[in-house]
């Protein structure tokens, strides 16, 4: 777990520190990188080590203590406004437990306890609205996006082939739409990949009379979690302008005066 941490910490604030400091990459993409970079690194830094010490310990004993462009900063304040709005309301109202009281106040409620648990109908809507329906889109808006990139270039080559020439240019676009849609593929894919099972999980749990041993529960939490720490890796193997970027942090250079200005796409 504190080697989890440390790679989700450290490989996040490295993509962090690269988008906000070279002025080549702000643009709306980088930007919306640059907040799922934000979101994975505040969860290695706030939510991982507590959930570790509850791991480890089965209480979490801090209870007491820790209860275009602008188009694209309004979605992304709004999608960060809306999940927080939605996670506290469900925990601090306790409509979680709503309908598994008893069950809960007899089975589960410890001392010092901090245990993920939802009733049959919190259990649907929560796994609903916050991962199964905007995977659903995710998924949706990629498929689109990769049939028009793919019709695209299919024009791109018919007009070559009928002027008969070769262009640079199209090649290269060629080959931006293969690299952005196998991008957003691995992207997503990852992501369904690390959460679906805790949340296929969480829907099944109530149903079953929560006969699904906590530890596995546990386990697929963290197995989740892997998501923030290998979206850098992901970050690193399909962008050359990460890996451009971390060897000029790496090596210092990064100090330099205007090492902002420095071009990293070729």
């Amino acid at each position: 777990m504190a080697i989890t941490i440390l790679v989700t910490i450290t490989g996040n604030l490295l993509v962090i520190v690269s988008i906000a400091h070279f002025k080549q990459l702000h643009t709306p993409t980088n930007h919306l990188i640059l907040s799922l970079a934000m979101c994975d690194f505040m969860l290695g830094i706030f939510v991982m080590p507590l959930s570790a010490m509850r791991s480890v310990h089965g209480c979490w004993y801090l209870a007491d203590i820790i209860c275009k462009l602008h188009t694209v900063l309004c979605m992304v304040s709004t999608s960060w406004v809306i999940s927080a709005v939605f996670a506290y309301t469900m925990v601090f109202t306790g409509l979680n437990l709503k309908g598994a009281e008893a069950f809960y106040d007899t089975h589960v409620r410890c001392i010092g306890g901090c245990h993920v648990f939802f009733s049959r109908a919190s259990a649907v809507v929560t796994s609903m609205v916050s991962f199964f329906i905007p995977g659903l889109i995710m998924f949706g808006i990629y498929s689109r996006i990769f049939v028009v990139a793919r019709g695209q270039a299919r024009s791109i080559d018919f007009l070559t082939n009928q002027l008969r020439m070769t262009s640079n240019k199209s090649g290269e676009f060629r080959y931006r739409t293969r690299k952005g849609t196998m991008t957003l593929a691995v992207v997503v894919g990852v992501f369904l990949i690390c959460w679906t099972p805790f949340f296929l999980c969480n829907i099944i749990d109530p149903f079953i009379d929560f006969s699904i041993p906590p530890t596995l529960i546990d386990a697929l939490v963290w197995f989740g979690y892997l998501n923030s720490t290998l979206n850098p890796f992901i970050y690193a193997f399909l962008y050359p302008w990460f890996r451009k970027a971390l060897k000029i942090i790496l090596s210092g250079e990064l100090f330099h005066r205007n090492s902002c200005r420095i071009q990293l796409y070729s």
